[in-house]
């Protein structure tokens, strides 16, 4: 198959540097409804992607039709997004396409925007073509059948129940509503949509609504698609021909489109509004011209980064040196549109600072004076300089994510940019980043304010997520002094009065890109044999190049990638951070105020591409650092000193014990589903600590009591790390001696030992452990129940037969739960790890139409039904979802960072079991059906005696009577748990598991 004069190759694509994946582009023309190929409509535009490494193909539509076309009514974007995968002319059966791919590993999704829907999947690579069949049959005919319509308005309107306490979601509708409401502009449309909003004639009705959607907008006039596989390009382009050469084309009759007008709001606003969470925030937004065509130069990019910067003289590090803001995110990308775009800056504010607002909103527009007065050029050198290294050596994703973001760019930049468009700055203009920044100005500016302090004082309700707020006057004095913040000069030297200033040069800047290679024979990939196992062509594993009682260390050259970055992951294991619940609160503190502390330079470095956190664990506290490897050693040299100094005044402390606070009040108010897990694990790991009694302790706190543990955190750990990228053995070292020399730390006396509960089996009469309880948000109408299947630990075989149960499980749960019973949005499964072995299967579904005991009992039926369809299942399809398990367990990590996690993930559990994948995938080989149903007959369903099963039931508001009216439940072989705490410590533990052995994983003289 030669290349059309419309294809173009991989030459006329700016690629990454390091991208080894040729391309193909060209249009597809459009066919008539007779399929006769024409020429005056335009046809789909096509990018295929070849890449022999991917073990998954991928595809993804993007059709240019959103939210802004819902018409009257609101949400009908979202509701055909819902429909189009629910059965087409070729394959009727509702969940063909989701079924096939799940039986060969792989699944699909779709999203729908503000003027785009974008549906994409992946598939294993050698069934691409059948999915490619099944997909493409989605926007050639679908079915749209008006039973369906009416299932997926209920997941419709459960998808925006899940989301009517979310404070996100609340303000972007509230902030559209005020933005959009002069002229009535689509802006201020209800975009999720729900029963109120899309069903006021009958389902009927809707149907034909959607059907004249479809018709209307989805033809190829409006498409892009994207296919990623390790095909052959001209195979791939012989499919997308077979598979998408019909899809409708442009009719001649349809109307023109108008475009969507501007944003011409009626400003300054302000606006007061209750917030779900404990929370104070401040957001100011102004309204600029689309910038969409301006991604050569990208001028708002530059307005972000300094406007949003953290380091030293910064808007941020002002404001958190006077105790107003926590955080500060500025945000010119997230509400940009085809006609205007929305620049933001999002305030976290202390208590302090919602006392000071208008002082705060007075500092913004000194530090936007400052940008007015002078940018200078070098600052937007620097950004093109890291841009350009970041779009370099651009790290591969997954091809679902690959497939989505190329379909979507394809739509929004030149076809030579569809890469590097979201990342190369390709050319300066200051002219237009100083028109962009002159809309930053008072007269155009939204102000939204948010803090539980103005219950009672709103006069308006948000028909849609029911947003208390007061649209509130403002004072001429205090848009005057906003005013003249802006027109404030320097003194000259760069530098505000009050310290504000612009940053200076980035210092992390990498230059030092080589490559090294290790000398080490035993990282050379092999199909051999070894102690461990056949490794099947598997990456070889990190060596232990040091083993001390104060140093355990992992190294691992970068063999696949061959990228100059570096991942170094550290923990420093000690029992001091969770051997209480004092002591994992102030580990929570001490990770916070670390991060802080070291974010004078840290900042900077991130925007190198150098990033670097602290978290705690229960094994300790953790350290992460992963970038560029040049100034790698520079940067945790610069942590070590810090934190060993750990200099923190009263104010700071006082500040992030406030902001601790607010994340701990956050989760109270978090969705039903998290509490349900959460509560899960209250009732089966020890130790556990009770979110409400960290949040006591926390108020008790004192600064000594923070430097306390800082020094008994440093005095003793055994540091266990990993050194994993494009540096030699001795380097790896060298970093490990950075922080022992700097901390100099003493054994460890003893470590967490992370114990779990075995639930009792329920016996001959069938009895159950439940635990119930009211969500801990009152004004939430969601309920969660999460059932654990809890089996134990397991040698490889039984992990294998576990994983292939929840592989064969996933989607007909999805199908029946979800999908036609509609339960709710929330409906998933997984394999569950309690501690770090302790295996169990879980369902978890979240809903606001029905209580908890009937999708519990819903979830029992389920698994009947399931049970009688898997005996029907035939060989041949049994044996296809056991070669789908196999490759996932196989499936090749798809850049250095998921490398990384998978050799972290045994390393900090220390069973040390580099190729455990390996190991489950040439197990499952030998799984049979009749493994499968004994295994599931005797851990899972309800006629065991054996079964063990633990179900969480979280009742929310529309269903709290019900869990009034069933809590003496004697005598009907439920368990109730009143105390997650109470019922731990009244159980039997799973014994504890004798440590692994790392000896076949030295790095000997030997191994050289």
């Amino acid at each position: 198959m030669s290349d059309s004069p419309s294809t173009r190759n991989a030459d006329d694509l700016e690629v990454p540097l390091v991208d080894d994946r040729s391309y193909r582009y060209w249009t597809l023309p459009a066919t008539s409804t007779a399929d006769v190929v024409t020429t005056d409509r335009p046809g789909l535009r096509v990018l295929l992607v070849h890449d022999d490494s991917v073990d998954k193909g991928a595809a993804a539509v993007d059709v240019a039709v959103g939210q802004f076309q819902d018409g009257d009514l609101p949400g009908l974007a979202h509701l055909t997004e819902h429909m189009l995968f629910l059965g087409t002319q070729r394959f009727p059966q509702e969940n063909a396409l989701d079924s096939f791919l799940a039986a060969h590993g792989g699944h699909s999704n779709a999203y729908t925007d503000l003027e785009h829907t974008v549906y994409y999947m992946d598939v294993q690579a050698a069934q691409l073509e059948p999915a490619l069949d099944r997909f493409g049959s989605c926007f050639e005919a679908p079915l749209l059948l008006e039973n369906c319509v009416a299932r997926e308005l209920q997941a419709v309107d459960s998808e925006h129940g899940k989301n009517k306490q979310s404070d996100f979601w609340r303000y972007h509708q509230l902030t559209k509503t005020l933005l959009g409401q002069h002229n009535s502009h689509v802006y201020q449309q209800f975009g999720t949509g729900n029963l109120e909003s899309l069903q006021p004639q009958g389902t009927a009705v809707l149907r034909q609504a959607v059907h004249d959607f479809y018709q209307r907008y989805y033809h190829t006039a409006r498409m892009t698609l994207c296919v990623l596989g390790n095909q052959d390009l001209d195979v791939l382009q012989g499919w997308v021909e077979k598979y998408f050469g019909s899809l409708p084309s442009q009719p001649s009759d349809t109307l023109v489109e108008p475009p969507v007008p501007p944003l011409t709001p009626v400003l300054p606003q302000r606006v007061h509004v209750v917030p779900t969470r404990e929370t104070n925030v401040l957001e100011l937004q102004w309204c600029l011209r689309e910038i969409q065509s301006l991604y050569r130069s990208k001028p708002t990019r530059i307005l972000s980064h300094l406007l949003g910067h953290e380091g030293p003289g910064s808007l941020l590090a002002v404001l958190r040196e006077r105790l107003w803001v926590q955080e500060l995110y500025a945000d010119d990308s997230s509400k940009t549109t085809s006609a205007f775009s929305i620049f933001c800056v999002q305030l976290e504010l202390t208590v302090l600072g919602w006392e000071h607002v208008n002082d705060v909103v007075a500092t913004v527009y000194r530090y936007i004076g400052l940008l007015q007065n002078e940018i200078p050029a070098w600052v937007a050198d620097e950004l093109q300089t890291t841009a350009s290294t970041q779009f370099r050596f651009l790290s591969k994703s997954s091809p679902s994510d690959t497939v989505s973001r190329v379909a979507h760019q394809m739509q929004e930049f030149a076809i030579a940019h569809v890469l590097s468009g979201p990342y190369l700055v390709y050319e300066h203009d200051m002219a237009a980043v100083q028109s962009c920044l002159a809309s930053l100005h008072v007269d155009n500016m939204l102000v939204l304010v948010a803090s539980k302090e103005y219950t009672g004082q709103t006069t308006a309700t948000d028909p849609w997520y029911g947003t208390q707020y007061a649209t509130v006057a403002l004072e001429p004095d205090a848009l005057e002094a906003w005013r003249q913040a802006r027109s404030a000069a320097t003194d000259g030297s760069g530098v505000d009065f009050i310290g504000l200033h612009l940053p200076d040069r980035n210092d992390m800047l990498a230059t030092d890109f080589e490559l090294k290679t290790s000398p080490y024979a035993v990282f050379a990939k092999t199909n051999t044999n070894d102690s461990n196992g056949d490794n099947g062509n598997v990456p070889p594993p990190p060596r232990c190049l040091l083993d001390t009682d104060t140093c355990r260390l992992w190294y691992k050259p970068d063999t696949e990638f061959r990228m100059p970055k570096v991942n170094i992951m550290c923990v420093l294991r000690s029992a001091t951070a969770y051997e209480s619940v004092t002591q994992s609160v102030l580990a929570s503190l001490w990770s916070e105020t670390a991060d802080e502390l070291c974010n004078v330079f840290s900042y900077a470095a991130s925007m190198a591409g150098l990033h670097c956190n602290f978290s705690n664990t229960r094994n300790g506290m953790e350290l992460h650092l992963s970038g560029y490897h040049d100034k790698a050693h520079v940067l945790l040299q610069r942590i070590v000193d810090t934190v060993r100094d750990f200099r923190v005044t009263p104010d700071l402390f006082e500040r992030i014990q406030s902001k601790l606070e607010q994340q701990f009040q956050e989760f109270l108010v978090a969705q039903p589903y998290q509490h349900a897990i959460y509560a899960g694990d209250l009732c089966l790991e020890t130790p556990k600590w009770d979110i409400h009694d960290r949040l006591q302790c926390l108020a008790s706190l004192t600064l000594n009591d923070l430097q306390h543990f800082g020094r008994h955190i440093l005095a003793r750990f055994q540091l266990e790390m990993l050194v994993h990228g494009n540096v030699t053995a001795s380097e790896a070292v060298q970093l490990s001696d950075i922080v022992l020399l700097g901390w100099r730390p003493q054994a460890p006396l003893n470590q967490i030992d992370v114990r779990v509960v075995q639930l009792p089996a329920q016996g001959s009469e069938g009895t159950s452990t439940v635990h119930r309880f009211s969500g801990w948000n009152e004004d939430d109408e969601n309920s969660s129940v999460c059932n654990i299947y809890q089996v134990g630990t397991m040698d490889t075989k039984m992990n294998a037969t576990l994983g292939l149960l929840h592989h064969l499980i996933r989607e007909p749960a999805f199908g029946q739960l979800r999908t036609q019973e509609q339960l709710g949005y929330i409906v998933h499964t997984q394999v569950k790890t309690s501690g770090d072995k302790v295996k169990s299967l879980l369902f978890l579904i979240q809903s606001d139409s029905f209580d908890p005991i009937h999708m519990d009992q819903r979830i029992e039926a389920f698994l009947v039904d399931f049970r009688h369809k898997l005996v029907q299942m035939s060989e041949p399809d049994f044996a296809a979802n056991v070669g789908a398990l196999c490759q996932s367990f196989l499936e090749k990590n798809k850049n250095l960072s998921e490398e990384s996690s998978r050799y972290w993930h045994v390393i900090t559990n220390q069973t040390y079991r580099f190729y455990r994948m390996s190991e489950l995938a040439a197990a499952a080989q030998t799984v049979t059906k009749l493994d499968v149903l004994r295994f599931l007959d005797r851990h899972v369903l309800a006629t065991s005696p054996y079964r063990r099963k633990l179900s969480v039931q979280v009742f929310g508001q529309n269903h709290i009577a019900d869990l009034l009216d069933k809590t003496d439940v004697a005598g009907d072989g439920i368990v109730l748990v009143e105390s997650a705490n109470d019922f731990r410590r009244s159980q039997a533990l799973f014994p504890m598991q004798a440590s692994a052995s790392i000896e076949d994983w030295r790095l000997d003289a030997k191994d050289d």
